[in-house]
């Protein structure tokens, strides 16, 4: 491998962990059948926590668009840095996309800088999804489950190629010593099941 191309895997293993974290989160939420507003605000507050972490977007000041914050995270690394910009924008550019990133990006902002201005204003929990509204002030932001299993979806398709990269190489990597703590990540779909309905999907997303 080409010297600015070598992935460490100690500084790569926070963001698999926050992948899975997401993940986890997501899988609690939409089988949550709890009439607890309280329980369900705190499981998307971490989702969105963890989603701006590991994929860092900002608004545009001068026209609103959502961008990639370049200077954060991940597109830090120089492993398959440009991997990581192409599937991103992709994410973060889809239209179907936007209210969803939109809202993900105010509560989060809002919840750690402004958190007495956020409250509840529904909470609703079935079978297969969860949803809850918040105000911000006046400013009603939805959040749910059927919303965010997809842009989790092409995250996990972005890891899991990651991963198995890894896999292919495993001479280059097998002696770091958390080498066997990436192999228990799993992103494939067979290990979460997420149902995506036919307009949140990227048909060039691989491309």
């Amino acid at each position: 491998m080409e010297k600015d191309n070598v992935i460490n895997l100690k500084d790569y293993y926070p963001y698999f962990k926050m992948l899975y974290n997401i993940n986890d989160t997501l899988i609690k939420l939409k089988q949550s059948n709890t009439s607890s507003i309280y329980e369900n605000e705190e499981l998307f507050y971490t989702i969105t926590s963890e989603l701006m972490r590991l994929l860092p977007y900002k608004r545009r000041r001068e026209d609103g668009k959502l961008v990639l914050d370049e200077k954060s995270g991940i597109l830090l690394l120089s492993y398959r840095k440009d991997y990581f910009k192409d599937r991103y924008n992709k994410i973060i550019s889809f239209d179907s996309f936007s209210h969803v990133l939109n809202d993900v990006l105010t509560i989060r902002n809002k919840y750690i800088h402004q958190p007495h201005n956020i409250s509840c204003a529904f909470s609703v929990g079935g079978t297969f999804n969860c949803s809850m509204g918040l105000y911000y002030k006046s400013q009603l932001l939805s959040i749910s489950t059927i919303s965010l299993m997809p842009v989790v979806y092409y995250l996990n398709k972005t890891f899991n190629y990651i991963k198995n990269e890894i896999i292919k190489n495993a001479d280059d990597f097998k002696n770091f010593h958390n080498y066997d703590d990436f192999m228990q990540f799993d992103f494939s779909d067979d290990k979460w099941h997420y149902t995506i309905l036919p307009e949140y999907l990227m048909y060039n997303f691989n491309k």
